[in-house]
């Protein structure tokens, strides 16, 4: 009798998990990361959108965190491939091979079934684009897969409302580009931008300027880890510093120095010249009306990037207008994704699909 009801309680539960597991999923394949949302179970992976191949390309031996770990170690001819650059999928062989690993990793026991997908894409890709992306998500095991701009889907992960018919300004500054945009009645308005500057491009800055000032040879990823703890884009009173090492330009021998955050403002000031402009020209496109919604409500800030000290103040002084740097930045667009799949948005998708 109580291996009866032991029985029952294990079939119930088992039947209860089986109806409740979504087959949807979010996919945020960004220049730097890739995020994957499940409901019920959160976001599953956040690792670095990178993937190791042998030497010959032909075995897959390990992706995300790992196979960055292996830029600039490798030695026995091993392949290191970003999968994403700009916002863009820069092979669709690689990148399905990619995605396909995390879909094995996250799917367990249930990796049979077919699910059904949202992606954030770049505000600016074109038809050709987002039908490519579609068809690489498509090639590694997901069934429909609907596109979304990312600058619509960070709006929502960082706290506006689809049906907002007040205008709001969202900037999403992420590794690879920077994009703004004017959100209204949960699209993206009249007036946008985008510009091919990014976290990574103030990685190459910061190489370049260190090298020249104090001969001091670092990689890109040492360049990003100074970033993130001493990041700055403007000249502070009291500056902070990081100990930095690498290799001397003269003579290649191990060196080691500080760097100051203010040599990092001066190391990416033409990158923020960028972005500064990127968000100022949204609105040349703008309407008087959705301006002075967007005056009224602000600028919010979204990606990696936005959390750079001083980058909001910067902004704000530029375009006269309030500046807000959303929570955890940086996981605004997954955020999104979520909202839009746990709101039935990814249901309104497939209904149009079928009815076209």
């Amino acid at each position: 009798m109580i291996l009866v009801v032991f029985a029952n309680v294990v079939l119930c539960v088992l039947f209860m998990g089986f109806f409740s597991l979504s087959r949807n999923v979010g996919i945020d394949l960004g220049t730097s990361r890739t995020r994957v949302y499940v409901p019920n179970r959160g976001v599953v992976f956040d690792e670095p959108s990178v993937l190791a191949l042998s030497a010959n390309g032909s075995d897959l031996l390990c992706i995300g965190k790992a196979a960055g770990e292996m830029i600039g170690r490798v030695s026995g001819g091993e392949q290191v491939h970003d999968i994403v650059i700009r916002g863009m999928v820069q092979n669709e062989h690689i990148a399905e091979r990619f995605l396909r690993e995390i879909f094995s990793k996250i799917s367990g026991f249930f990796k049979f079934f077919r699910r059904d997908a949202v992606v954030g894409v770049p505000t600016n890709a074109t038809g050709m684009q987002r039908r490519a992306i579609m068809q690489v998500c498509r090639r590694a095991g997901l069934r429909n897969v609907f596109t979304e701009c990312n600058t619509i889907l960070a709006a929502a992960g960082a706290g506006m409302y689809r049906d907002d018919l007040r205008g709001r300004m969202v900037a999403d500054i992420g590794a690879g580009f920077t994009e703004a945009s004017v959100i209204s009645l949960g699209g993206a308005g009249s007036g946008s931008s985008v510009v091919h500057v990014g976290g990574n491009d103030m990685d190459r800055s910061i190489v370049s300027y260190v090298e020249q000032k104090y001969g001091l040879l670092i990689s890109e990823e040492t360049a990003r880890k100074v970033k993130e703890r001493v990041g700055s884009v403007v000249v502070e009173d009291e500056s902070r510093e990081v100990r930095v090492k690498g290799n001397d330009a003269r003579d290649r021998l191990p060196k080691i120095l500080r760097i100051t955050s203010n040599d990092i403002a001066h190391a990416v000031r033409e990158e923020t010249d960028a972005i500064l402009h990127a968000v100022a020209s949204v609105f040349r496109e703008t309407s008087p009306d959705l301006t002075s919604d967007i005056i009224d409500n602000g600028l919010i800030l979204t990606g990696g990037v936005a959390k750079m000290h001083g980058l909001d103040t910067e902004i704000s002084r530029f375009i006269n207008v309030p500046v807000h740097v959303a929570d955890e930045s940086g996981h605004a667009v997954i955020r999104g994704i979520r909202k839009s799949i746990q709101s039935g948005h990814l249901h309104f998708h497939k209904m149009v699909m079928r009815s076209k």
